[in-house]
């Protein structure tokens, strides 16, 4: 278990170190603070929110991002899937509205990070959606009504995709959609590119070192993003 813990003081460092997400400020849910250590916090999305290509998974950035933060992660990541993309193993793996309309309500959770999906383009040879802008949308919208329901107390933090061409395409579209619902948007486009091969466990999934910078990532952004 050594090697975790080095992961986790890596994390630490890099959040330190003053690396930031370009973050769009909410104004439906105003920054108040940080949840507390104890809290416990969802992450939703695809197989980066699940830990592919960490080694264990419970070393990916959701459970690193809890561990710095003191949070009790529950995390709700199915490979393969998106906003519009179905997973590999349809109809156990659903699109994001569909698994999202099925989560049980629970008041205690105060904060839900949103995150993806590279699975909404064409980026990867096995994905089938073609996004448009009203028909992510559409989706999106469906996701956070039925997030909303679920976690009644939480706020919601979007965490965007990462990778090179289209998803900074997809990406503008998320922007767009975000701000119209008055959510907080993480841009994470850039977060780890091919010319970092040590972040990248395949073309498509960080490394287990990726997960840690990534994750060193996302906390400086929510910080930023609850900085008043």
């Amino acid at each position: 278990m050594r090697w975790f813990w080095g992961i986790v003081a890596a994390v630490v460092l890099i959040a330190a170190g003053g690396v930031a997400g370009y973050v769009i400020a909410s104004h439906r849910d105003a920054p108040v603070a940080v949840p507390p250590a104890g809290s416990r916090v969802v992450f939703f999305g695809d197989s980066w929110t699940a830990g592919y290509w960490s080694d264990p998974l419970t070393g990916g950035f959701a459970y690193l991002t809890a561990n710095v933060f003191g949070w009790d992660a529950v995390v709700l990541g199915e490979a393969g899937t998106g906003f519009i993309q179905k997973g590999p193993n349809p109809p156990e793996d659903e699109s994001y509205p569909t698994r999202a309309k099925t989560l049980p309500i629970d008041e205690d959770v105060p904060l839900v990070i949103l995150e993806g999906s590279i699975n909404d383009t064409t980026l990867n040879e096995a994905t089938t959606s073609n996004p448009t802008v009203d028909r992510l949308r559409f989706a999106v919208e469906s996701t956070l009504a039925s997030l909303r329901r679920a976690y009644p107390n939480a706020r919601i933090i979007a965490l965007g995709p990462t990778g090179g061409d289209p998803v900074p395409e997809l990406d503008a579209m998320l922007r767009q959609i975000y701000a119209a619902e008055n959510v907080s948007y993480i841009d994470a486009v850039d977060w780890i590119t091919e010319d970092m091969p040590w972040a990248l466990g395949d073309p498509y999934h960080p490394s287990s070192r990726g997960h840690a910078y990534f994750a060193g990532r996302l906390v400086d952004a929510l910080q930023a993003v609850y900085s008043p």
